[in-house]
């Protein structure tokens, strides 16, 4: 029958690909184990897997041809066959025109506020999404120990004054001196101290909006000098921040990058013209919203799985990227402005770079092994 020979067929080629594509997971993690002695067991796997079976049938069709002689024509038919398909594959068929790539939406110009002194949140006036004005008070610290060490120098200099004038009274001259010139030192601690404390209230450095979360949670909790506290935003200028892997740095290369093609929930295709292009690949995640583990497209790992953290994590990234990413920033068309949102993901597509189907393959097929050998490695 017709019809079950090629299901049949079509079984056997699926069974086949199954077969070979476990026998090759099975021979990356069977390479991690025992501290190296898998190496030995791998080979002994992909032996009797795939060099035993192609050599056994080589031997069979030598073997057989005094009985069952090889047909020219079939011969012929097959290496025909094989050689076209190499020629279409390699020299005629072409790669994917265009790929995609994950896309977040960001400011164009965003104003980060950090703490310019240690202390605690006394007062949080503001809340998330409010428009603020240049100079209005965003929050209040406090720091008793800069208040107890500024009443210190003080005293302490009513203390070298009183000193001062009674050697001026004595005509100790070098007393005096002494006096002064302490004096003169506490005088500049106690700008220093003044300076941090005044510190202590911050302004908003432009108009904008709040860009921050959980605020008010924030009352009484205790923040170093230099942490982030809240970013100040213009929420009608944005632009897209589009995570490129690694092996396609050669599509944004060229002098004339074409624009991104950029797709979001509930909005028309935008054409969006490329604003930058970072071509150092890192694999710290530009947005948490990216990442696999809260709902993002992107492979992440936590940094506790490796012994040593990567190079380029920041401090505050427990998660990094399995894949280096670069990151290209794209404008937002202006008819779009509105319709999007800080933090909403997409996607976007990109020119990729013209080559064979059967380059693309197989550097596809080379980039999937090379990440399951380096899954299985960090599993050790």
């Amino acid at each position: 029958n017709p019809r079950e020979y090629r299901i049949a067929l079509i079984y056997g080629v699926l069974a086949s690909v199954w077969k070979y594509l476990v026998c090759i997971g099975l021979i990356i993690a069977a390479s991690c184990l025992f501290s190296g002695l898998g190496v030995l067991l791998a080979l002994v796997a992909g032996y009797a897997w795939f060099v035993a079976p192609l050599v056994k049938l080589v031997k069979s069709l030598f073997q057989n041809r005094a009985t069952q002689p090889l047909n020219p024509r079939y011969l012929a038919l097959s290496a025909t066959t094989v050689v076209a398909a190499i020629v279409l594959l390699f020299w005629v068929l072409q790669s994917p025109p265009s790929k995609s790539a994950p896309a977040i939406v960001g400011f164009v110009d965003e104003s980060i506020v950090r703490a310019s002194a240690d202390g605690f949140f006394e007062e949080m006036p503001i809340v998330e999404g409010q428009w603020v004005n240049e100079g209005q008070l965003l929050t209040r610290l406090k720091n008793p120990e800069l208040e107890i060490e500024a009443a210190a120098i003080r005293a302490q200099i009513q203390e070298q004054d009183l000193r001062a004038k009674q050697a001026h009274y004595g005509s100790k001259i070098a007393e005096y001196q002494s006096a002064l010139e302490t004096k003169l030192g506490l005088e500049k601690q106690l700008v220093e101290v003044t300076d941090q404390l005044d510190s202590l209230e911050i302004f908003a450095p432009r108009s904008g909006l709040i860009v921050a979360r959980k605020l008010p949670e924030k009352l009484g909790t205790y923040v170093k000098k230099g942490d982030e506290i809240l970013s100040i935003a213009d929420p009608l200028h944005l632009k897209l921040i589009v995570a490129i892997p690694q092996q396609d740095i050669s599509s944004f290369t060229t002098p004339d990058v074409e624009p991104l093609r950029a797709k979001f929930p509930g909005n028309p295709v935008l054409d969006c013209p490329v604003l930058m292009v970072n071509p150092k690949a890192t694999s710290t995640p530009h947005h948490r919203a990216l990442c696999a583990d809260v709902g993002g497209p992107l492979p992440v790992r936590s940094n506790a799985e490796r012994s040593t953290p990567p190079e380029n994590a920041e401090p505050t990234s427990n998660v990094e990227l399995l894949e280096p990413h670069f990151y290209v920033e794209v404008t937002v068309p202006h008819q779009a402005q509105g319709r999007l949102w800080a933090g909403q993901t997409g996607w976007a597509v990109f020119s990729a770079q013209r080559q064979s189907l059967g380059s693309y393959l197989w550097h596809q097929s080379q980039q999937w092994l090379q990440q399951k050998i380096k899954a299985a490695m960090e599993l050790q």
